[in-house]
């Protein structure tokens, strides 16, 4: 049997001076994927999830798209969004087992309702899922924020160096290539 890496992305840059909360409408409408949709979507391109599902690819190792979704900067995510984002990752990821990595592109700055550190609460969720010996890795954005919650949810963080449109596929490969043991983190 191959190496299989379940694949996933939760992307919001919070802002929260704004007044507007935001629901799961508009990461529904920017990007709201499960299974073979993010392949087709993102496979060859030069996103965070392409990245890693082309190093997947390279390594020889299966690739296994849970759920990906993200939406533009916007307010504060509503409790329920939130409750249905990190819900839908949660199902998609127990629906990819077996699996023996993970690989998150988690945003980095994103805050919900009650959930000042978005990203430390999704891995912590994904952790209590998954158990603490599942190897898993985050691709972050360049300014992300890196708490304790987020850094003991995770095997290893790696975001990117330069500008995200021209740094995240790369970065993020090294996700993928972390998740399997090769050390490649230029």
């Amino acid at each position: 049997m191959t190496y299989r890496i379940a694949i996933g992305e939760v992307a919001h840059e919070t802002n929260t001076f704004c007044p507007e909360p935001t629901s799961t409408k508009p990461f529904k409408a920017h990007q709201w994927l499960l299974g073979d949709e993010i392949v087709r979507v993102h496979g060859g391109n030069r996103t965070y999830v392409g990245g890693m599902l082309d190093k997947a690819a390279a390594l020889g190792v299966t690739p296994v798209p849970a759920f990906t979704t993200m939406a533009y900067p916007s307010g504060t995510i509503t409790a329920a969004a939130y409750d249905e984002i990190l819900q839908t990752l949660l199902d998609a990821i127990e629906r990819a087992m077996p699996v023996d990595a993970i690989c998150l592109s988690l945003h980095g700055a994103g805050v919900a309702e009650g959930v000042d550190d978005l990203e430390g609460a999704i891995l912590a969720a994904v952790r209590g899922r998954v158990g603490p010996e599942m190897p898993i890795a985050v691709a972050l954005d360049l300014h992300g924020n890196i708490t304790p919650t987020t850094r003991t949810g995770c095997s290893a963080l790696i975001s990117t160096r330069t500008r995200t449109v021209t740094s995240a596929a790369r970065r993020a490969s090294n996700s993928s290539a972390g998740c399997c043991g090769e050390r490649s983190c230029p």
